[in-house]
C-alpha cells in the first residue's frame, strides 16, 4: 500500500500505458522544455538552451504551463495542441516526415492525457460495468479505483442489455463506446 501524497503535492493520473505518457511527456516537452531551462547543463543542451532563447528563469512558467495541461485546464491544452499541430506543419514542410508522425502521435497522447479519466482515485468503489452491443457482453471490473480485469461474453440481448442498464450512468457512453468496438472487431474476425 502506498503513503498518500503530502498536502502540498499535486498528483496527476494514473494513466494506463507507458508509451502514450512517454508521448504526452514528449509534446510537453516540445513545448515547454524544462530539460532546458535548468542549470548545470550539458554544452550541448546550454548550446540548444541559448539558440532557443531559453533559460533558468523559464523554470517556473515551463512548470505551470505542464501543470495546467495535467490539470486537464482547456486553453492549456488548447495551446498546446495548436502549438503541436504548428510543429506538425513545420515538420512537413521541411520534409522531416517521421518527426510529423511522432508529433501526430504526440498530439493524439495530449487527447488521451486530457480526456475523462473514469478509472482514478482510490476512494472510487470496486464496481463492474456492463455494455452490451451485438451479441458480446463487455465488462469492466473496477477495483480499489483502478481497471483491474476485463471479459467479453457472448450473449444474448434480453441478458445483455438488462446488465447493460444496471451500470451507472457516469459509465454508460464509455462502455458502451467500447462494447460498440469490441462487437464490430468481433464481426471482422469472424468474417476474415
Amino acid at each position: 500500500m502506498t503513503a498518500p501524497p503530502a498536502s502540498d503535492t499535486e498528483s496527476f493520473g494514473p494513466y494506463l500505458g507507458v508509451e502514450k505518457a512517454r508521448l504526452v511527456r514528449g509534446g510537453l516537452l516540445r513545448v515547454w522544455p524544462l530539460h532546458l531551462a535548468g542549470t548545470g547543463l550539458s554544452n550541448a543542451d546550454r548550446s540548444m538552451a541559448e539558440a532557443r532563447g531559453i533559460g533558468p528563469s523559464d523554470v517556473q512558467g515551463h512548470l505551470e504551463g505542464i501543470r495546467q495541461v495535467l490539470r486537464r485546464e482547456p486553453e492549456a491544452v488548447a495551446r498546446v495542441g495548436a502549438h503541436l499541430v504548428e510543429a506538425r506543419s513545420r515538420a512537413c514542410r521541411t520534409l522531416a516526415f517521421e518527426t510529423a508522425e511522432r508529433i501526430q502521435l504526440e498530439l493524439a497522447a495530449l487527447e488521451w492525457v486530457s480526456g475523462p479519466q473514469r478509472v482514478a482515485g482510490c476512494r472510487s468503489p470496486d464496481r463492474s460495468v456492463h455494455g452490451w452491443s451485438g451479441g458480446l457482453l463487455l465488462t469492466l471490473e473496477i477495483r480499489g479505483g483502478r481497471l483491474d480485469g476485463w471479459a467479453s461474453t457472448a450473449i444474448d440481448a434480453g441478458r445483455g442489455q438488462a446488465l447493460s442498464r444496471t451500470t451507472q450512468k457516469a459509465w454508460r457512453d464509455l462502455i458502451a463506446r467500447n462494447a460498440d468496438l469490441g462487437a464490430a472487431l468481433a464481426q471482422v474476425h469472424r468474417i476474415g
